[in-house]
């Protein structure tokens, strides 16, 4: 658990540096995106987020598999604030919730709070470009079992 949060907090030190340094003219205020996303606490599956006033994200995502015996869910969303926001690289912070289940048990719920980054995987910008990011979750709490513990996840969005 100490690496996580050392991790996390050398993130968080090292994020005002980066953000002053890069392009953030003409960073476009408010945009949508679409992609997937794996994450042991927001879901895994297709994915959809909103940015709404430069500074806020929400994202939610879901999905479901189905074999011969068992139908498998996952379900959840992330409301992340930006602490730096530009062209080349984004670094938010958040709550986020998920659940996950199969045919005939119980859902497994958990709530996290997300430390995560993201940079654009085509062209130059997130905006009008495909980008891709990872989530640290810690502390992540399983609801169900009374455990905290670490979780991560990672994405790939087409923002536009």
């Amino acid at each position: 658990m100490k690496p996580a949060i050392i991790g996390v907090f050398i993130l968080l030190l090292l994020t005002p540096n980066y953000g002053m340094s890069q392009d953030s003219t003409d960073v476009k205020k408010d945009y949508a995106s679409y992609g997937l996303q794996a994450s042991f606490v927001s879901g895994i599956g297709i994915s959809y987020g909103r940015v709404f006033d430069q500074r806020t994200r929400t994202r939610i995502t879901g999905g479901i598999l189905t074999t011969q015996n068992t139908t498998q869910f996952s379900v959840g969303g992330d409301l992340q604030f930006f602490l730096t926001r530009g062209n080349e690289f984004n670094v938010f912070v958040g709550p986020s919730v998920g659940s996950f289940g199969e045919t005939g048990t119980t859902p497994k719920p958990r709530i996290a709070f997300s430390t995560g980054f993201e940079r654009p995987v085509t062209g130059k910008t997130i905006y009008n470009n495909i980008s891709a990011g990872v989530v640290l979750y810690y502390p992540t709490y399983y609801i169900q079992s009374n455990t905290i513990g670490v979780a991560a996840g990672v994405f790939i969005y087409y923002n536009y």
